[in-house]
């Protein structure tokens, strides 16, 4: 467990370190699935909370919407905390 947290923590430092408010959604909704997979669920939707926010700076139009789209879906398909 101490190994995983690590390892959590090495992923979320290299997405903040992100510039792309698209790569860093995308980065981070990566990380939420893993969270969720290793069940954390709770750490999971706090990840997915912050994704939808950086997800809500894209400037693009359409690749905001998607980004949004792809939060949502993940926020009610993984395990509730």
């Amino acid at each position: 467990p101490a190994e995983a947290e690590k390892t959590f923590a090495a992923a979320l430092a290299e997405a903040d370190r992100i510039e792309s408010p698209m790569s860093k959604a995308h980065a981070l909704s990566d990380v939420a699935e893993k969270f969720s997979k290793a069940g954390q669920p709770a750490r999971a939707h706090e990840v997915l909370a912050q994704t939808e926010q950086v997800a809500a700076k894209i400037p693009e139009a359409d690749a905001k919407d998607q980004a949004l789209q792809r939060v949502r879906g993940l926020m009610a398909k993984l395990p509730k905390p």
